[in-house]
């Protein structure tokens, strides 16, 4: 079997109205039904697939194999991307994080880096609809009516290689039943979400494009929020880079689109993208009081290479707590790694930056731990 094709046992679990739906999504026709196998054709290129309908056969994996084999060098996609497609009945579109770490240790990634992906999946979501359906320079509040719009996406599995965290976009109806339009193309119930994910992909572009130029203004007419740009930060690892794929699941053959890389110089430059985008108010200095959080000490010796730890604060404008993410080096992160074990409390003054969910304290200047 195929390294890039699921295991039997994973193949097995499609049902197989999953597999004619996507086929019918994809343009092809039902010709003959069969008790046990349907036998669908291509109108445009005459070629012809066997689909079984019934899991029970000893071969039924096997033959889903073949399905997603043909189809794969027929459209020139990958067959992760047609196995989404027919396992995620009711989406359309998936946006892949692809999270590659610089020792390339294969399908593993820490807790906390796991976390600010969410974390910045979220916030991008969040944003780039917010810039889609009411777009301002800045947000001053995480607090949007529409925001309960967003409450279908779910994150679905990962997949094999490197490790990837895909939020899935469901824009059809929740019973998973496909209606065409005149024309033949595919009706999608929430439109609302098909044109999130092409916001997100358009906003990825802009960015990256301006980044890797050196550049730090946006073109004004692609109306990208600071708070997107902010969000990106999520996104930033000392040891590993992620890769963003958006991938049309239903109604598109080759729906992968070019991947976006997040790369370690790309990453750098977005920070000075976000520095030139940010809210005068933003630029004073601030003192945070509170415990630091989700500290994992995996230094060798004081010394070693910048760390990022997160601390937990009483946000008074609001009182609200918040969370904040800071990079320290040599004895500051010494002093922090002895704080967090002792849960001390500790007074960290910096710049303040990016929207509610997503803070970050730089150009540190003061560090104490105080009792």
């Amino acid at each position: 079997m195929r390294y890039d094709i699921p295991p039997m046992d994973v193949l097995s679990n499609i049902n197989p109205q999953n597999i004619r739906m996507y086929l019918i999504s994809r343009g092809w026709e039902s010709k003959r039904q069969e008790q046990k196998f349907d036998v669908f054709m291509n109108p445009v290129t005459g070629e012809s697939l066997v689909v079984p309908n019934d899991r029970s056969l000893r071969d039924y994996a096997y033959r889903v194999e073949d399905i997603i084999d043909a189809l794969s060098k027929m459209d020139g996609e990958s067959p992760q991307s047609i196995f989404m497609g027919m396992t995620l009945s009711s989406s359309t579109d998936v946006i892949s994080y692809h999270y590659e770490p610089d020792s390339r240790e294969v399908g593993l990634i820490p807790i906390i880096d796991l976390e600010s992906i969410l974390k910045a999946g979220r916030n991008i979501n969040h944003y780039a609809f917010r810039d889609m359906c009411d777009f301002k320079p800045k947000y001053s509040s995480s607090k949007w009516e529409r925001k309960h719009e967003l409450d279908g996406i779910r994150v679905g599995p990962t997949l094999p290689g490197s490790y990837v965290v895909q939020f899935v976009y469901p824009s059809l109806a929740i019973d998973g039943g496909i209606q065409t339009t005149i024309d033949g193309g595919i009706s999608i119930e929430d439109e609302s979400l098909r044109r999130l994910c092409d916001k997100i992909e358009s906003s990825l572009k802009e960015i990256i494009e301006t980044a890797e130029r050196g550049r730090t203004s946006l073109n004004p007419e692609a109306e990208i929020s600071y708070n997107f740009v902010s969000s990106l930060r999520d996104l930033s690892f000392d040891n590993a880079e992620v890769e963003v794929r958006r991938t049309r699941t239903i109604g598109v053959p080759g729906g992968s689109s070019r991947p976006l890389a997040l790369t370690h110089g790309v990453m750098r430059n977005i920070a000075s993208i976000e520095r030139n985008m940010r809210p005068d108010d933003m630029n004073s200095e601030v003192t945070l009081i509170g415990r630091l959080v989700q500290v994992n000490d995996l230094r060798e010796e004081v010394g070693d290479d910048p760390v990022t730890m997160k601390i937990k604060y009483m946000d008074d404008r609001n009182e609200q707590i918040r969370t904040a993410k800071f990079v320290v080096s040599g004895e500051d992160a010494d002093l922090a790694y002895d704080a967090a074990k002792g849960r001390r409390t500790v007074s960290i003054t910096g710049i303040l930056t990016g929207p509610p969910r997503a803070r970050c304290l730089e150009e540190i200047s003061d560090f104490r731990i105080l009792n």
